[in-house]
């Protein structure tokens, strides 16, 4: 039996219903939408007197591997519904424009952060096409 974080246990049904996968380790959930990746991480933290719940969100795109948006919830007497980490995540991919993946359409993005080295970088503008475009 997979072992849950608390937060992730007490929204499993949501959570489903919702289209995440839970990771092994039952402390993440992800989702893909797009050419974006969603993940969800429970860093709650207990300590003697006080539990502080924390739900961190991501939303790297998979194609250039950068964290578009990134946001930390922060909750000390209740947690904070799933739903409202959910309908975030829907008004965030829609204001990055996610389109339908027939559609050829260059558009370009600035990049902030690179998720593997953990670099600020300065912003510049990327284009980005889409692997179908480019012809050898």
């Amino acid at each position: 039996m997979k072992r849950y974080s608390p937060y992730i246990k007490k929204y499993i049904r949501e959570i489903t219903e919702a289209g995440y996968t839970v990771n092994d380790s039952g402390s993440h959930i992800s989702k893909c939408i797009g050419c974006y990746e969603i993940l969800i991480t429970d860093l709650t933290v207990k300590s003697l007197f006080t539990k502080i719940k924390k739900v961190l969100v991501w939303i790297k795109n998979k194609e250039t591997r950068v964290i578009e948006i990134e946001k930390l919830y922060k909750h000390e007497l209740l947690p904070l519904p799933f739903h409202k980490i959910d309908s975030f995540v829907q008004n965030a991919i829609a204001d990055l424009g996610v389109e339908d993946t027939d559609v050829r359409a260059v558009k370009e993005k600035k990049v902030v952060r690179d998720l593997d080295l953990n670099i600020p970088i300065p912003k510049i503008n990327v284009r980005e096409v889409s692997v179908r475009d480019i012809r050898v």
